[in-house]
């Protein structure tokens, strides 16, 4: 039923005229999120992230980013309206009840969001370094470095072998081919949260439990039983199921027949 309500919502909003929607929200206020104070703080970090080629006598720095915005958000001096915050004109879709609008610049929110993204050497950079590389990627781009730098090579080759440990130990390593010998391939289900076979053979697996409860009882009783003729110095085997005596004449065994 959200879906249904979203999609009608969104259907309605596309066919709005452009005019009634900047007149129905160019009035709106929003706070402005003005920064009351921005901070930087350098790190010497001793290895180079995944993706930054190393560059022997550079220096490579982590950077942390802290903000501070004023709390009190209700003063008039730090609200807009819609107008003078997004372009109305420009909406770039909906989602739920919501119009998502392009903004005319930059607040304190946005800046922080995009400070890992940029970077003041390479520009424009995912902040997941590990996550942009497969193995295979990074040995085509290990072997580019090679032909390109040549004999200085042997320079970056231990930052470059530091940032193949680091995508060895991610455990979200995406794009990796195992090929495993058949013979030594072994799978193993995963427990589910119902049984995959029908009630009737699962309440006979149950029997099958007691059944074999019983027989351990039973063989029990019998150890005992058996305990008992040690002691009470009968030593014969408990399990014969009847003894048969043959008695013959005479001080010669007698042949077939002869009893």
């Amino acid at each position: 039923m959200y879906a249904i309500t979203s999609f009608i919502t969104c259907g309605i909003w596309s066919y709005e005229h452009s005019d009634q929607r900047f007149f129905r929200h160019h009035t709106t206020e929003a706070p402005r999120l003005l920064p009351r104070l921005k901070k930087y703080t350098l790190e010497e970090v001793d290895d180079w992230p995944v993706g930054i080629t190393p560059q022997p006598g550079k220096k490579c720095f982590r950077v942390t980013f802290t903000m501070e915005i004023d709390e009190n958000l209700d003063e008039d001096d730090k609200k807009a309206t819609l107008a003078e915050l997004a372009k109305i004109d420009e909406p770039q879709g909906f989602k739920g009840n919501y119009i998502i609008y392009p903004l005319k610049e930059g607040n304190a929110l946005t800046d922080f969001m995009m400070t890992p993204y940029i970077d003041a050497e390479l520009g424009l950079r995912d902040p997941d370094s590990t996550g942009n590389f497969t193995l295979d990627e990074f040995s085509r781009y290990v072997q580019c470095l090679r032909e390109k730098l040549g004999d200085a090579f042997h320079e970056v080759e231990p930052e470059l072998r530091k940032q193949y440990e680091a995508i060895l130990a991610n455990p979200l390593r995406d794009g990796e081919e195992i090929i495993v010998p058949t013979n030594s391939l072994y799978i193993e289900a995963l427990v589910g949260s119902r049984p995959l076979i029908e009630d009737f053979k699962l309440l006979h697996r149950g029997l099958d439990v007691l059944k074999t409860k019983a027989e351990a009882r039973n063989l029990e009783i019998d150890n005992l039983r058996k305990a008992k003729r040690i002691q009470s110095d009968k030593l014969g085997d408990p399990d014969v199921d009847n003894v048969k005596n043959v008695y013959y004449r005479g001080e010669i065994p007698p042949h077939d027949g002869d009893e």
